[in-house]
């Protein structure tokens, strides 16, 4: 194998374990799809999707008011779809990168756990988020 790729993104480091068997690391960026194996032979290609799954390792500010920046960081956040307050979800976002994402505390949120949405699933945030009056 001389390349292998997650949803068309390249991982950096991969190890061929054997004929029928590689150990790679998903790589940042990486989006939901296809894993590609590429050898002098050709590329073969998974039959199944492979899910890149978002996390929350942190977010800043812990609180607000409507209309607060908050910045969140976490992995896999590229393919962000949403990204909700207490369940009210957010109108105004942006994936920065794969590891951080700002979004605005929408009309109508409350104290609640920050969920970002992508396609590859949901990742909620350990500790909530404090809507102020």
């Amino acid at each position: 194998a001389t390349k292998v790729t997650f949803g068309g993104v390249t991982a950096t480091t991969f190890t061929v374990n054997s004929d029928s068997k590689i150990t790679a690391t998903v790589p940042s960026g990486a989006k939901t799809g296809k894993i590609a194996v590429t050898t002098p032979g050709g590329i073969a290609t998974s039959s199944g999707t492979f899910d890149v799954t978002p996390t929350i390792l942190s977010f800043s500010p812990p609180s607000g008011k409507v209309g607060t920046p908050v910045t969140i960081n976490g992995t896999g956040l590229t393919q962000t779809t949403g990204v909700s307050f207490g369940g009210v979800a957010a109108t105004t976002f942006t994936v920065v990168s794969d590891i951080q994402i700002t979004a605005t505390v929408p009309t109508g949120a409350v104290t609640g756990n920050i969920v970002v949405t992508t396609t590859g699933g949901t990742a909620t945030s350990s500790s909530t988020f404090t809507v102020l009056p």
